[in-house]
């Protein structure tokens, strides 16, 4: 919308985002910020995770599959959107529930690449998000890192419930096809049989070293799981190291050596131990969700939002080191779709 330029009067531009520019270069400013997706403040951050990347045992270059399910969720959302390559910059002008900018730079052993991508909240109406993935490739070794924000923070999305269900379902996705380390441990459900619960709380729950969360599932009585161990491994990745007890036996053997039952998990719940654990802290401080909330969806999200936001606080996100509008790219003009 733009007023009259008369002299005296008063230019204004109001963009697709609802951003009001005013004065004589409204117009130019308004086209200048609707046409690159800017990258989400850190105050407004719902989720941050990062873990590296290895193929595994005959599927080809971990980077090109990647990049494979990240098209693939950008192309859910944007029909006909290109594919994103290691040696093609992607753009596609912003406004309130889209745009996306795909920069590359390097060569294959040295490459690195970065995507801003603005969508809708996958659940709550009305609230816009940006999905900010950096990549990069050293040697043999790749390095992911994603970061969602929303424009105004929690109080967009509900709180932390909306903050767990912003969390990229492509993590899920890349984790059937690669192996995902987080912190030099697999991203997997790892088995605690009744002989390791000792070494387990001495080694990792009271290591004074440990930095990242640990959630660990009990069995019910019965020795199933409320939740299958792999499908909250998932969900977690790139913020919390998951294990899972065996056998019901082993709960017990937990809460000895705890030396408090109130800090264990047992009957099928899932508890998180946050980073500096020790025996004699409060239940309240490490998360817990029994049995009748962890089989709830919306609980586990809202554990979810809690732990990716606590992520935030260890995992420095880096600088942009090149402007959204002006995308490099090695295979030849960059892409730019309406």
């Amino acid at each position: 919308m733009a007023g009259s330029e008369a002299p005296g009067s008063r230019v204004e531009h109001v963009t697709a985002t609802g951003i009001r520019f005013i004065g004589p270069k409204a117009a130019s400013l308004a086209s200048r910020s609707e046409s690159a997706v800017a990258p989400g403040r850190d105050e407004d951050t719902l989720f941050v995770a990062r873990c590296q990347v290895r193929r595994r045992l005959g599927t080809g270059s971990a980077l090109n599959i990647v990049l494979q399910e990240l098209s693939a969720a950008v192309l859910e959302g944007w029909p006909g959107a290109p594919p994103l390559t290691r040696d093609r910059s992607v753009r596609r002008p912003a406004a309130r529930f889209e745009g996306l900018v795909w920069d590359v730079e390097g060569d294959a052993g040295a490459w690195r690449g970065e995507l801003l991508w603005r969508r809708p909240h996958p659940v709550i109406a009305g609230a816009p998000c940006t999905t900010h993935v950096i990549l990069s490739e050293l040697d043999a070794n790749v390095t992911l890192l994603v970061r969602v924000t929303a424009d105004k923070g929690l109080a967009s999305v509900r709180g932390m419930v909306g903050a767990g269900q912003a969390r990229p379902i492509f993590l899920s996705a890349m984790s059937r096809t690669l192996r995902m380390f987080h912190d030099g441990l697999e991203a997997a459900a790892h088995p605690l049989p009744d002989d390791a619960i000792a070494g387990f709380v001495r080694d990792v729950l009271l290591s004074d070293t440990r930095e990242h969360p640990v959630a660990l599932l009990a069995p019910q009585e019965d020795g199933a799981f409320v939740v299958p161990p792999p499908e909250i491994a998932a969900d977690l990745i790139g913020i919390a190291h998951v294990y899972f007890m065996e056998r019901h036996a082993a709960t017990f053997r937990l809460s000895d050596e705890l030396g408090d039952r109130r800090l264990s998990a047992y009957w099928g719940a899932l508890r998180v131990y946050l980073p500096g654990f020790s025996c004699g802290d409060r239940p309240e401080e490490h998360p817990l969700l029994v049995r009748d909330r962890l089989v709830d969806p919306v609980m586990r999200a809202d554990l979810y939002g809690s732990l990716g936001r606590f992520a935030r606080r260890r995992i420095a996100w880096p600088e942009r080191t090149a402007p959204a509008e002006a995308p490099r790219t090695r295979g030849g003009a960059p892409v730019t779709m309406p």
